[in-house]
């Protein structure tokens, strides 16, 4: 991804789409993992089949939160062979991701406990908001992306 920003640059679309499409390659299969496991889950206890469903619809915001905050930082931190860039690389992109999961963990949990609603209901707004949360992101790192030389 990093070496290909060249050729990403003279594309007829822009670095926001290009990366959506290229965040769902990888995403998909991280969803399709999830949507497994929930689907195992609501076969091997069918109490949890709303709690499942729930996590299902959540996936892919979610996987397009952690994939934006990787590669946000991969890209402000490119040197993967230092130790140093390394590191603080890693502790960036995890603090990201607990910011921008946050926004819609709080509103999930406040609906929870102001509306009394069924966990379906938090979780789908939970999911829009991270949705929201996960398109920023991504225009964010665009524009870093966009930006990016591999030589430097």
């Amino acid at each position: 991804l990093l070496k290909k920003v060249d050729v990403s640059k003279s594309l007829p679309i822009g670095m926001p789409q290009s990366l959506f499409v290229q965040s769902f390659v990888r995403n998909i299969a991280g969803c399709l993992a999830g949507w497994l496991l929930c689907l195992s889950a609501t076969f091997l206890y069918p109490p949890l089949a709303w709690n499942a469903l729930g996590i299902a619809i959540a996936l892919p915001a979610g996987t397009y939160i952690v994939s934006g905050s990787l590669l946000l930082h991969l890209l402000l931190f490119p040197d993967v062979e230092d130790s140093s860039q390394r590191m603080l690389r890693e502790l960036l992109t995890v603090a990201t991701m607990a910011i921008a999961f946050l926004p819609g963990v709080a509103i999930g949990l406040g609906v929870l406990a102001v509306l009394k609603a069924h966990y379906l209901t938090v979780f789908v707004i939970a999911t829009i908001v991270n949705a929201g949360v996960a398109v920023l992101l991504i225009l964010g790192t665009a524009e870093v992306y966009a930006g990016f030389n591999p030589s430097e």
